[in-house]
């Protein structure tokens, strides 16, 4: 719970100062009050964020809440520039990988990303997850972030 990245990340879902900001809350390292800000944070992005299908649109948000919106904007960009989906989160996760490239991330709006690190963390997320899945069929908490998501417009 008292967790300190090197990026200035707290808590257990370490969250940044300037998120702290956004969601206008104290940055704490207090496991409940980090949860809430990571939980509202995420759900910000997944309700902002589409993709092709649910699935596409979970990754996608869990992409942005670990490398920022910005960097996930690049890539998508990167996608299009490509001719591949950017709401196909197999063809942005490719792009996320050439934004630890120079050639690439120096013409990026947001610059070097760890891409890899990006792709492996939401990889790491998304298995964890089916876990949780297969022990718990009933999933109140997914079923009700889907449905806030679906509440509101995406961009």
């Amino acid at each position: 719970h008292d967790a300190i990245s090197p990026a200035g990340a707290l808590g257990l879902m370490q969250i940044m100062p300037a998120v702290a900001r956004e969601q206008n809350v104290e940055l704490s390292v207090h496991p409940e009050q980090n949860i809430r800000t990571g939980i509202a944070h995420f759900a910000k992005k997944l309700r902002r964020i589409k993709g092709r299908t649910e699935a596409d649109a979970l990754r996608l948000s869990l992409a942005a809440y670990n490398g920022g919106l910005g960097h996930l904007r690049d890539a998508q960009n990167l996608a299009i520039e490509s001719g591949k989906s950017p709401r196909l989160w197999e063809d942005v996760s490719e792009m996320f990988l050439l934004l630890e490239i120079p050639d690439y991330s120096s013409k990026a709006k947001y610059g070097y990303c760890q891409g890899s690190a990006v792709i492996e963390y939401v990889s790491r997320v998304m298995e964890k997850y089916q876990t949780y899945v297969a022990l718990y069929p009933i999933q109140p908490v997914q079923l009700s972030l889907f449905e806030a998501a679906k509440s509101e417009p995406r961009t």
